[in-house]
């Protein structure tokens, strides 16, 4: 049976309702040029306000084809993953710019980290034997950290972990993952 009259539309009204307040795609950085950013945001949220947003969407990428400031409405332009998101968020009704800054805030973080573990640069001794001095601990007790730079499980990169023990002989952290 086909159903009641309507019935396509209700569930697809419901399903539309339960996905309001949530995002399906990563928030990218927020662009650092503010213009720029506030440019994309008025664009998308006259689009989004329109009648029928793919035409009307369309229509402003031909009219500005090839214009300064206007190739985050090109597929690959600059800051057009933004755009794209920022189209998403007001569908789902979701504040886009705070989710891009704390996506930009935890990539400069994670840079920031991975930099410190590549430049953690280990020096050769003149070969004479000398007694290694116990290394003290950076981080201390139930202190949260982030794993960064394991080779042997690459998976391990990026989870949070607890601090439990440290074994200076070794210079070793005993860790907890947390959230399982």
């Amino acid at each position: 049976m086909a159903g009641w009259l309507g019935q396509g539309e209700a569930e697809e009204a419901k399903k539309r309702k339960r996905l309001l307040g949530k995002v399906d795609i990563p928030a990218p950085s927020l662009p650092t040029d503010l213009a720029l950013v506030e440019h994309i945001e008025k664009t998308a949220q006259h689009i989004h306000k329109s009648a029928d947003a793919t035409i009307f969407e369309r229509l402003i990428q031909e009219k500005n084809k090839g214009k300064p400031g206007w190739e985050f409405m090109v597929e690959g332009g600059n800051a057009n993953d933004y755009y794209k998101f920022v189209r998403h968020a007001l569908e789902r009704k979701v504040e886009p710019r705070a989710l891009a800054e704390q996506a930009r805030k935890v990539k400069e973080d994670r840079e920031k980290k991975e930099n410190n573990v590549r430049n953690n640069v280990f020096t050769a001794t003149s070969g004479e034997p000398t007694k290694p001095k116990d290394k003290e601990a950076v981080f201390k007790k139930d202190e949260l950290m982030e794993v960064l730079g394991v080779k042997s499980k690459p998976d391990y990169n990026g989870k949070i972990v607890r601090v439990l023990k440290y074994h200076p002989d070794v210079d070793r952290y005993e860790v907890r993952f947390e959230g399982g």
